[in-house]
């Protein structure tokens, strides 16, 4: 007869199978992890091609609202790099 596992081995191969499916999953689809930005930080915006200033930290995650020369938006984190006077 088959020994059933005990709850606590698992646990911990699923904890394990997470981990690492996790790594992978990162390692395969060039995940980053950006530095948080500070408001009054000078910002390039790359889909519109122009720099913007950091107002706030938006409530979503990893998402700020930045001040362009045109208008005040919202943008994810991926799509900011640091301006260069910023650095």
């Amino acid at each position: 007869m088959a020994k059933i596992p005990e709850a606590e081995d698992i646990r911990w191969k699923e904890l394990k199978y997470g981990v690492n499916q996790k790594k992978y999953y990162d390692k395969h689809h060039s995940v980053q992890d950006f530095e948080e930005l500070e408001p009054g930080q000078v910002v390039w915006v790359i889909d519109q091609r122009s720099y913007g200033r950091i107002k706030e930290k938006h409530t979503a995650p990893q998402s700020y609202l930045v001040q362009t020369s045109r208008s005040i938006i919202r943008p994810n984190r991926f799509h900011l790099r640091l301006g260069i006077c910023s650095r």
